[in-house]
């Protein structure tokens, strides 16, 4: 994974994870969906992350006896676009089924996300003796989206009528499509904010962050 920074880091910092980059780069993953109407891999690559910067913080509690933070934030619209390859089979009302594939761009938007963060810093000392945190573990204790949609721009390599006919099956089973992909969405969010939530601790001294801990429990 890669990382912009934004030029106004550290001194736009008014809550202790104001997250300020983005957007985020992920080199590569895979999301697989395996139903019984649907049999497919999506593989993902320059996938672009925006939209952490609009985040609310809903609550928040920092520990400092074993340096734990645990926060809950609510993200109203994250916007994921970059290229997709997708190949597998579909099966319709019908009784036929089709292959599916493609290769082109795409565009996934997640709606309401409710998220909250535990994150476990160690203390260490850089700079001429300074004290900084360095995450030590970050998990999602419950990641929650109200709504999704997705877009691929080149899927069945144009031809609009096999595109439709399966973005209109899969129309109709949103829960399970999401449900089946829920764990790999998840593992990416994890990742991801792991890497929001370092790039940030690491560059705050740790009485900055304690100061802004304080003000924001």
């Amino acid at each position: 994974m890669r990382r912009n920074r934004s030029k106004d880091f550290v001194s736009g910092i008014n809550h202790p994870i104001n997250f300020t980059i983005e957007p985020m780069i992920v080199d590569s993953w895979v999301l697989n969906v395996n139903l019984n109407f649907v049999n497919g891999t999506e593989y993902l690559r320059n996938s672009a992350f925006s939209g952490f910067s609009n985040c609310t913080i809903m609550s928040a509690s920092y520990n400092p006896q074993n340096y734990t933070l645990v926060y809950t934030s609510y993200y109203p619209h994250i916007l994921e676009t970059g290229f997709s390859y997708n190949w597998g089979t579909i099966s319709f009302e019908d009784g036929s089924t089709d292959a599916i594939y493609g290769r082109g761009g795409y565009d996934r938007h997640l709606y309401g996300s409710n998220i909250t963060h535990r994150i476990t810093f160690v203390p260490v000392h850089r700079d001429h003796g300074v004290e900084y945190l360095q995450v030590q573990r970050y998990e999602l204790d419950s990641y929650g989206v109200r709504d999704t949609s997705v877009h691929w721009q080149n899927l069945y390599d144009g031809d609009t009528i096999r595109a439709n006919r399966a973005f209109n099956r899969l129309a109709q089973n949103p829960m399970e499509i999401g449900a089946a992909v829920e764990g790999t969405l998840r593992e990416g969010m994890t990742n991801m904010f792991r890497l929001y939530t370092e790039q940030l601790i690491s560059s705050v001294p740790l009485r900055q962050l304690r100061r802004h801990f304080v003000n924001h429990s």
